[in-house]
């Protein structure tokens, strides 16, 4: 083997050569095979945005989006608005700042969506995202538990 930085001689070159005959291509240096490339061309390809057709970061609708592109992107623009804030306080303020699953007080809160955020948008409905009967205050034990028992 050649000492690293030094250059090969043509017989080296051969040896090398004939040594990776038959092996699969390192995709690092070498071209991706013709699957890979449908695979990876298929993926980027949206479908339709209609509810219950979209790519996992893929928002289906462009009306009242507040000019997200993406799910992250949709979630974090609607919790840093002031209606969500509003939303927030008022939900907090009508359920007394009580955990409405256990009952507790002095802890952290969270406000549950009872309809959440990606059914709303997936039914083109942003008004439910921010109407107070759509929201529930949980404490943190209790948010993880629905979320885990509903899968949402």
């Amino acid at each position: 083997m050649p000492i690293k930085g030094s250059k090969m001689n043509g017989e080296t070159k051969i040896k090398i050569s004939l040594s990776k005959k038959g092996k699969k291509p390192n995709r690092k240096y070498g071209p991706l095979p013709k699957e890979q490339k449908d695979k990876i061309s298929l993926s980027k390809k949206g479908c339709k945005p209609t509810p219950g057709c979209f790519k996992k970061d893929m928002v289906p609708w462009n009306k009242k989006n507040f000019g997200a592109t993406t799910y992250k992107e949709l979630n974090h623009n609607l919790r840093t608005s002031k209606r969500w804030v509003q939303w927030r306080q008022e939900v907090f303020e009508r359920d007394q700042y009580v955990c409405q699953t256990c009952g507790k007080t002095n802890t952290t809160l969270h406000p549950h969506h009872i309809v959440g955020v990606k059914q709303c948008v997936e039914i083109h409905d942003i008004d439910l995202i921010y109407t107070t009967r759509n929201g529930l205050t949980l404490c943190v034990d209790c948010h993880k538990d629905e979320h885990r028992n509903n899968n949402s």
